[in-house]
């Protein structure tokens, strides 16, 4: 699958993976993996429609795992961009930071202000306490560090967030690009046992986070020279298929005679095969790039960030509307698999219209650059935000 000889012959202290161009299967896994966390939410807002024991649920259920794992994708592949894009240039932090920041942070802020505004609309539906607790909380919110968030994904973001705003400057601190490859790769595996012993008091502190580890594993891997061969893609799904099934039956309770922490029964199911994927999708190579490359998924990939921070309050509308016409909640094979791709559909057209009309004029204001010239080439010109996968590209 990998050839890893040259990981264990070559000094790659100072080196760097290539640079390849923007690629389709990249936009085609973000595409994908939003997808995915779509799956997720739908299946913990309208399961209860499904009848109980029924084959529907229990298909539905395994789509909520694999679902809610999406986010995965993400950061994995964050965390390789981050350490190829930093280590590859650190003398560069200031413009590093400041160029995912102000990619980042607008959107989610003025998706912050729209929660606010609905939930003085439907006050039965807020969040927020009433008297002074509210500035609290809000400030909370700003900050991505409030245990009831209003956006139920502001957790991702924070960490992508002080991934970017925290990590370099350690890095730079310990001079990391200078430690040979051993000692990076006994540094992960060490920040991988801490940060799955650490309590969850935070958002940020979710122990999916870890899998930003996966991608700087996935560097030091491509730094040393490993190569993601054509046709080796096939056992790296197989081994991130049974990571799935595994992760299932963990939820399952079908795992309990491991007597492993949860956390880590459910990091070290998935993590190989989110290696092994994310690998070959970097590089370009086999039927897993090829497929990925299609049937739109990288124009799905391209609203990413816009769908992942509109589409909860979409399906959380769906939902009141559904309850409102359907109070009793009975069971209904009809309502819910005619309702997925409705709902999924809708959702699209949300993160398409955020988009269009919010993430690319953000992005034209906080970037050194006319607003027009953003106007003139287009939401698909314009490089998407990298918040998830990918380094952002100059809109000049």
């Amino acid at each position: 699958m990998v050839d890893w000889l040259p990981m264990l012959t070559e000094r790659a202290t100072l080196s760097k993976p290539p640079r390849p161009p923007r690629h389709p299967a990249i936009e085609g896994l973000r595409g994908l993996a939003m997808t995915l966390v779509f799956f997720g939410h739908f299946e913990a807002l309208f399961r209860r429609y499904l009848p109980a024991g029924g084959v529907s649920l229990r298909v539905i259920e395994f789509l909520g795992v694999i679902g809610h794992q999406g986010v995965c994708f993400f950061l994995a592949l964050s965390g390789y961009f981050v350490c190829r894009n930093y280590l590859g240039n650190p003398t560069g932090y200031t413009t590093f930071v400041l160029r995912r920041v102000r990619r980042i942070y607008p959107p989610y802020v003025t998706m912050c202000g729209v929660y606010v505004v609905l939930s003085f609309v439907f006050p039965a539906e807020s969040k927020i306490p009433s008297g002074g607790g509210a500035i609290l909380y809000l400030a909370g919110n700003l900050l991505m560090i409030s245990s009831r968030p209003l956006i139920t994904v502001s957790w991702t973001i924070g960490t992508l967030l002080a991934l970017y705003t925290l990590v370099p400057p350690f890095w730079a601190a310990v001079r990391y690009e200078r430690w040979k490859p051993a000692y990076r790769i006994a540094f992960i595996l060490a920040t991988v046992a801490i940060w799955n012993s650490l309590p969850r008091s935070i958002p940020m502190l979710e122990g999916r986070v870890a899998f930003v580890l996966v991608g700087f594993a996935l560097y030091e891997a491509v730094s040393a020279g490993a190569r993601f061969e054509a046709g080796g893609e096939l056992p790296g799904l197989a081994i991130l298929g049974c990571g799935y099934l595994l992760w299932y039956a963990s939820d399952r309770g079908w795992t309990s005679f491991l007597h492993l922490p949860e956390s880590w029964n459910h990091y070290t199911f998935l993590a190989p095969g989110l290696f092994y994927a994310c690998g070959y999708v970097l590089q370009g190579r086999g039927r897993l790039a090829s497929c990925l490359e299609r049937v739109g998924l990288p124009r799905l990939g391209r609203i990413s960030y816009s769908y992942y921070l509109c589409h909860g309050l979409i399906l959380k509308g769906l939902h009141h509307l559904v309850v409102t016409l359907r109070p009793e909640a009975s069971p209904s094979l009809v309502v819910f698999w005619a309702g997925l791709p409705i709902a999924y559909g809708c959702t699209l057209i949300a993160a398409w219209g955020w988009f269009r009309l919010v993430e690319v004029r953000l992005a034209a204001a906080f970037a050194n650059t006319p607003g027009a010239r953003v106007a003139a080439t287009g939401p698909v010109a314009v490089a998407p935000p990298s918040t998830l996968l990918h380094e952002p590209v100059s809109l000049t």
